[in-house]
């Protein structure tokens, strides 16, 4: 009997991999050119039209509140009503409080001396004139400029404590391969909340100075 409820237990969770491994294989990423320098990815990133939101700075590691402005934008909260495919990942950064940044809305004051900005990118058939205009004000479309990047992944859930380490460990491995970057470090996630741990995938990201 126990074997046999093992047996099914090994089944189960077989079947919820193969079905998350389905769901996350089909949703769209950015297209890139990459090489390495053994464990960091140079990857030449192309311009991306994304849909954005501000939050407070200590929201990097915790993006539910942007997150969910963003997902009710692709899910119809638009003026023309419209349900957009989504893609991954979804990145944030920490942006200076003193750094000019255009925007459409205005930021409400913080006393925290950054904040962070949460972006989705938005499918690559996609433009700004096919993108429709979102209720919530606080959300704004922009497109990025072609850039290229220092990666490095990891996995398991991006919590504080999991973020801060792997963001010490991506700047002592970039300084041992002589990397100059700028000191903007992103993080992308390209899983929903409910994907395992174990099958999650993370990067830290910053931009080449060449």
């Amino acid at each position: 009997m126990r074997k046999s409820i093992i047996v099914i237990l090994i089944l189960l969770l077989a079947i919820w991999h193969i079905w998350w491994w389905r769901i996350t294989r089909n949703i769209e990423t950015p297209s890139s050119k990459s090489d390495f320098v053994w464990d960091i990815e140079i990857r030449q990133m192309p311009s991306l039209l994304v849909a954005s939101v501000l939050v407070s700075w200590d929201e990097v590691t915790k993006p539910n509140n942007a997150f969910r402005q963003l997902a009710w934008f692709i899910f119809g909260d638009n003026v023309s009503k419209q349900s957009i495919k989504m893609t991954a990942p979804v990145t944030s950064k920490t942006i200076p409080v003193n750094q000019k940044i255009e925007m459409t809305a205005p930021v409400t004051s913080t006393n925290k001396w950054d904040m962070t900005e949460v972006s989705f990118v938005m499918p690559s058939k996609r433009t700004k004139e096919t993108l429709p205009i979102p209720n919530n004000s606080n959300i704004t479309i922009s497109e990025t400029i072609s850039k290229k990047l220092a990666v490095r992944q990891f996995s398991g859930y991006a919590t504080d404590m999991n973020v801060k380490r792997k963001k010490w460990e991506f700047l002592i491995a970039l300084q041992k391969e002589n990397i100059q970057w700028t000191w903007e470090m992103t993080l992308a996630q390209y899983n929903d909340p409910w994907t395992p741990a174990w099958m999650r995938t993370n990067e830290r990201r910053v931009e080449i100075i060449e």
